[in-house]
């Protein structure tokens, strides 16, 4: 009699995750604006009126020549941070759920004392749930990015030069004086500083996920080994798992010695930013 209870508990608690998963979704999608406040518009990023503002206030900081932020774009700045340090935490929470969640699926679909078919829908479910976990940490790791370097994040946000033709005379002399590879004046060198910062944040935290990534994939092949070989299925899955979560590893490093160089020199990298 304990078992059917012990499976209605765990269904019910996949629920719960899935329900708390959902509600966290659409709140990293929709509050972050209205936490940040701004004033800057509604929707997933903002209005039109942020990219505006984001145009505007780059050739203001440009023109100021001064490494002190002009108020518009210090009032960007600091909405900016606001927005992904909401995110940030919206996703840290998603990413938490999300695990949990993957762990009772994976355990579930193991489970000899639940049917096979019971056993296979749990495994697609829980790699369905891994993935998303995946994700999330990628959005973390973005966001974290931006929290800290919201200046670089910001300016991402930027109109093509054609769309706007002050941003694109402000964007060729900022390529013109990276090319010149004299003593930056003070705003250029503000943003070389940040946009080193912006990478080095990145490389930083793909190579703490690429380590959990590694080290997930250990635990699963260490009960690999441990599990009974006449239990084929789970074996095979087992197998897999350990050897996905090890190539997914072994790309983030790739991501984090790619921003490693950038982080290195920042000067190159804001150059083949603003150069297109």
């Amino acid at each position: 009699m304990g078992l059917p209870d012990e499976g209605h508990s765990g269904a019910r608690g996949s629920l719960s995750l899935a329900a708390i998963a959902l509600l966290l979704g659409v709140a990293f999608v929709v509050a972050p604006v209205g936490l940040a406040g701004g004033g800057y518009g509604g929707g997933f990023f903002g209005s039109a009126a942020l990219s505006s503002s984001v145009a505007d206030n780059f050739v203001a900081l440009w023109h100021s020549g001064d490494r002190a932020m002009p108020a518009g774009m210090n009032d960007l700045v600091q909405y900016w941070r606001r927005y992904h340090v909401a995110k940030a935490v919206l996703a840290g929470l998603l990413v938490v759920v999300l695990a949990a969640w993957a762990t009772r699926l994976w355990k579930s679909s193991t489970d000899s004392a639940i049917a096979t078919r019971r056993q296979r829908v749990a495994g697609a479910a829980g790699a369905t749930v891994t993935a998303a976990g995946f994700g999330a940490a990628l959005l973390l790791m973005a966001n974290v990015q931006g929290a800290v370097a919201p200046l670089s994040s910001v300016l991402t946000l930027l109109p093509p030069a054609v769309d706007d033709p002050a941003v694109g005379q402000a964007r060729a002399q900022v390529s013109q004086q990276l090319r010149a590879h004299g003593t930056p004046r003070p705003v250029l060198a503000h943003m070389i500083n940040d946009f080193g910062n912006y990478h080095a944040v990145l490389a930083a935290s793909a190579v703490v996920l690429a380590c959990a990534t590694v080290a997930v994939g250990d635990v699963v092949g260490r009960s690999f080994v441990t599990t009974a070989r006449s239990d084929r299925a789970a074996r095979r899955k087992k197998a897999l798992a350990s050897t996905v979560f090890a190539m997914v590893g072994i790309g983030v490093l790739v991501l984090a010695a790619a921003n490693v160089g950038n982080a290195a020199d920042p000067a190159r990298a804001l150059l083949l930013f603003y150069a297109g």
